[in-house]
């Protein structure tokens, strides 16, 4: 069964516009609410209660991030939404899961977020602790510059970074304390 895949006119990109909001949804919407506060408590005039994303590149990015947080089936009426990352945490960490999980970013990433061309997916195993490191660079459109989104799994914890791509690096071993905080 295949999607049909939708082609919209180009947004002028105006900072008076927001185009989604951004991920995750426990930030304020720019200062208009304190962190701490309830959602029920009321935002400054004209504010939202969540930070709005203003460019193509930065909704993409947490477009991106809530796929590969999502876990197939997770999503109500959605059940093909979603990475098998976190089903992949209790699998054996070898070269078949590897190449099943690359093939799976690329499948799912190709699917749901069409608009993403995929430059680069890099997976760094560590055997020892049992834990992977997926680098994952991309672009938005043939315009627009590449991104990086690099994704730390541990039993305990998937931890994502991002940022622009500033030169080719390729991913070293990390030291664990690399693998604390989270998304």
């Amino acid at each position: 069964m295949a999607r049909q895949v939708y082609k919209y006119q180009q947004f002028n990109e105006t900072p008076d516009k927001p185009l989604g909001i951004l991920l995750p949804l426990n930030k304020n919407a720019g200062g208009a609410k304190s962190i701490d506060a309830h959602y029920s408590a009321s935002a400054e005039v004209g504010r939202g209660v969540f930070q709005s994303s203003y460019s193509i590149q930065e909704q993409a990015m947490s477009n991106l991030k809530n796929l590969i947080l999502t876990q197939k089936g997770e999503r109500i009426f959605q059940p093909l939404f979603g990475t098998d990352l976190q089903k992949s945490l209790f699998e054996n960490n070898t070269e078949e899961l590897e190449l099943s999980l690359e093939n799976s970013f690329r499948e799912d990433i190709a699917f749901w977020l069409p608009y993403i061309q995929i430059e680069n997916l890099d997976i760094l195993r560590r055997v020892d602790d049992h834990s992977f490191i997926l680098n994952l660079t991309f672009s938005v459109n043939e315009t627009s510059a590449n991104q990086e989104i690099i994704i730390f799994v541990t039993p305990t914890n998937i931890s994502i970074n991002e940022g622009p791509v500033v030169q080719t690096q390729t991913v070293t071993q990390p030291s664990i304390a690399n693998f604390a905080g989270g998304y």
